[in-house]
């Protein structure tokens, strides 16, 4: 970590970075490495009795090593925080969200406690804000 992430807190951009993140990050990145050590003494020995490697498959996208984000409780002062950790989240993983419905749905799910409750009316009407991601967002900083 560099003297600058100590002193604040926060990585490059002003993204806060927390020991607990870095760790998960970590940890993500070893078993990372023992997959792909595993892998190379497997087609070591494939090669080594006579055989030969099979064809380069086609690449795998492999996820970002980013921690889900934390449930938000509804308090004020915590809320920047969760919306920069959610928007970094759907930012790795677009794929995961290709819609608007999708990106509400994961937004709600995070909800806990107080906040959980924020959303509830507008599921009972299923209030069309909940398919328009742009909306919705302008709705929870405005409550939040």
């Amino acid at each position: 970590m560099t003297k600058n992430m100590e002193a604040s807190g926060r990585a490059e951009g002003g993204i806060p970075v927390t020991l607990e993140t870095l760790y998960a990050e970590l940890q993500n990145l070893q078993a990372m490495t023992q997959n792909l050590q595993l892998e190379n003494k497997n087609l070591r020995a494939l090669i080594a009795q006579g055989g030969t490697a099979p064809a380069a498959a086609a690449p795998t996208r492999i996820k970002p090593p980013v921690r889900m984000p934390s449930h938000y409780g509804g308090q004020s002062d915590q809320f920047t925080m969760f919306h920069s950790q959610y928007k970094l989240y759907m930012s790795v993983r677009q794929a995961e969200f290709p819609t608007d419905d999708s990106k509400v749905a994961f937004l709600i799910s995070l909800l806990e406690g107080e906040a959980a409750k924020w959303p509830t009316l507008y599921l009972i009407r299923k209030d069309p804000v909940l398919g328009q991601y742009p909306a919705f967002i302008a709705a929870m900083e405005e409550m939040f």
